[in-house]
């Protein structure tokens, strides 16, 4: 995965090329969009897309800034009602297991605590993030 720090007021970083994954669950929605796709388990993200990184407290490091992307993402997905929210839990665990994917040997056990820490927050309090409805202006800019 390849990104920019962009400098904005929402978001901190931006794809500079496509980026695309296999998702540990698989949605049975075909969604497309100038932003990304998604086709069963398989997410495509385009070139130019706008996050902020990982919320909610945590650090932007190395084993979740991949995991925060595709995270922000799925939650896009939810938000403008692309996906339903049944997949909520499912995109939670994906965050999870992707930091967990993502750590280096050496820092592996503190990975694992962390990324299960910010799994159980998305759980208690990640439903306001990802409600149906609020998405707001699309997030990608090319001109960032």
């Amino acid at each position: 995965m390849k990104y920019i720090k962009i400098e904005h007021d929402e978001y901190n970083y931006k794809t500079t090329e496509v980026y695309s994954i296999i998702l540990n669950f698989s949605t049975t929605s075909t969604v497309t969009s100038d932003f990304y796709s998604l086709k069963d388990d398989k997410l495509v993200i385009n070139t130019g897309y706008c996050w902020d990184g990982a919320s909610g407290g945590m650090i932007d490091t190395t084993s979740n800034m991949e995991a925060a992307l595709v995270h922000d993402v799925l939650y896009q997905m939810l938000r403008s009602n692309e996906i339903p929210q049944k997949w909520k839990e499912p995109s939670d665990n994906q965050f999870r297991q992707m930091q967990v994917d993502n750590a280096s040997w050496w820092n592996k056990w503190w990975i694992i605590i962390r990324a299960q820490y910010s799994y159980e927050a998305l759980q208690l309090a990640g439903f306001e993030a990802s409600k149906a409805g609020t998405q707001k202006k699309n997030k990608m800019m090319y001109d960032v």
